[in-house]
């Protein structure tokens, strides 16, 4: 169903548009240029910073990664699993698929003894379980249109101190993950290149230079922090329709 002339429509009155995602600000300079000062980016973050300090982490011999979350036809969840088949030295590795596994198939359905399905947990267990135990946290969507996306968990697993490996659609996720060198993002449907980051990953200076990154810029993805674009945007379009 097209949209185009409601959103014609209701952009031509107003006076701040405010996106999640470069990729949609984009879009809308590109079908309205007349509003480009009217037009913003705004990364939202993650909602309540974790004390990483009062857990004890625990550094295995295995690599372990863990994807976390919803399970469908959008996130692709199995493609960690068609990676995980993939690489060299599955037996240095560890899988874990946390969330409602049951309700989709080709998750239930693994039976490998290197790969765990794992019920979501009490949010609190949750956090002790993947500070204490897991290396890299694995994001996925599935379809070139959800470019325009910023998966939430890219942004929790920032909070979390994790290494993000991703198979992503060309976009700002991907682009926040390789840009700032939190971890390698590939195209989705890319099975070379994301064996192949994988298998880079594995390596645990490297996997460590990745977290120092992240650690350092933690703070400033926190929405305390990213909320202060909004409120200097409004206050400015507050005072400049007093002047007016």
């Amino acid at each position: 169903v097209s949209r185009e002339r409601q959103e014609k429509k209701y952009l031509s009155n107003v006076d701040l548009i405010i996106t999640s995602s470069k990729t949609n600000q984009q879009s809308l300079l590109k079908k309205y240029p007349h509003l480009k000062l009217k037009i913003y980016n705004n990364y939202f973050g993650y909602i309540k910073k974790i004390d990483i300090s009062k857990y004890q982490r625990k550094i295995g011999k295995r690599l372990k990664i863990a994807y976390v979350g919803n399970m469908s036809k959008t996130q692709k969840p199995e493609i960690l699993y068609d990676i995980y088949r993939s690489i060299h030295k599955k037996n240095d590795v560890e899988l874990y698929f946390i969330g409602d596994f049951n309700g989709y198939k080709p998750i239930k359905k693994i039976k490998d003894p290197g790969v765990k399905l794992v019920d979501f947990m009490p949010h609190e267990k949750f956090l002790k379980f993947m500070i204490e135990n897991i290396d890299i946290g694995f994001v996925s969507l599935s379809n070139d249109y959800l470019g325009a996306c910023v998966p939430s968990k890219i942004y929790e697993y920032i909070n979390l101190g994790l290494p993000i490996l991703g198979a992503l659609p060309d976009g700002d996720g991907k682009d926040i993950i390789n840009d700032n060198g939190y971890g390698i993002a590939c195209k989705y449907n890319d099975l070379k290149a994301l064996v192949n980051a994988f298998e880079k990953m594995t390596n645990r200076k490297y996997l460590n230079e990745m977290r120092n990154k992240i650690l350092a810029d933690r703070d400033q993805w926190h929405m305390k922090e990213r909320i202060k674009e909004v409120d200097t945007l409004l206050r400015n379009l507050i005072n400049e329709n007093r002047n007016f």
